[in-house]
């Protein structure tokens, strides 16, 4: 069985430390992106199984990579889980 190749997209804070903390194990291999441009490229050089995406970066945002994402037919079958303390609900 081969480990999970996750990608972690999120500006490092203490919460993006211990997430990965979490992560990390045998059956993981996690990779870091600090903005979306640089997820982007990342993802080009090689697919993830599995996105953690934060929504609010700098450079890009998170919705920006989902648009990116949703555009490039061999990416549209990755999973995205999004992590954010913005509030979803709140008008732009």
């Amino acid at each position: 069985m081969r480990a999970l190749e996750g990608m972690m997209n999120a500006q490092r804070t203490r919460a993006s430390e211990r997430l990965r903390g979490w992560l990390e194990a045998p059956q993981w291999t996690v990779r870091e992106a600090e903005h979306g441009r640089e997820a982007l490229n990342r993802i080009q050089e090689h697919k993830p199984d599995v996105i953690l995406l934060d929504l609010m970066m700098s450079e890009m945002d998170g919705f920006a990579v989902v648009a990116a994402l949703q555009k490039e037919s061999s990416w549209q079958d990755i999973p995205v889980i999004v992590i954010t303390a913005r509030d979803l609900d709140e008008r732009p």
